[in-house]
């Protein structure tokens, strides 16, 4: 059989509007303001379980001022 292989693909302008037509509500969202209104952060995070996982694997995007600011995956094969 051939080896599981995972791909990961998206654009570096990503937007969270995009984000969120491309994969639907997220499983969990945290809106914070610092201190004023200059700063906003947006986290949105999409978990999946299926058989070829151990535990919770997903990953977790993160808007700063609307901007894509970083992701993070968490994956356990």
């Amino acid at each position: 059989t051939a080896p599981m292989r995972l791909m990961i693909a998206f654009p570096f302008d990503l937007t969270e509007s995009q984000l969120r037509s491309n994969s639907g509500e997220p499983t969990y969202y945290d809106e914070s303001d610092k201190d004023s209104s200059e700063y906003a952060s947006h986290i949105l995070e999409y978990d999946w379980n299926n058989k070829n996982t151990i535990g919770s694997s997903g990953y977790s995007f993160e808007f700063h001022n609307g901007e894509f600011y970083y992701v993070i995956m968490d994956y356990q094969p």
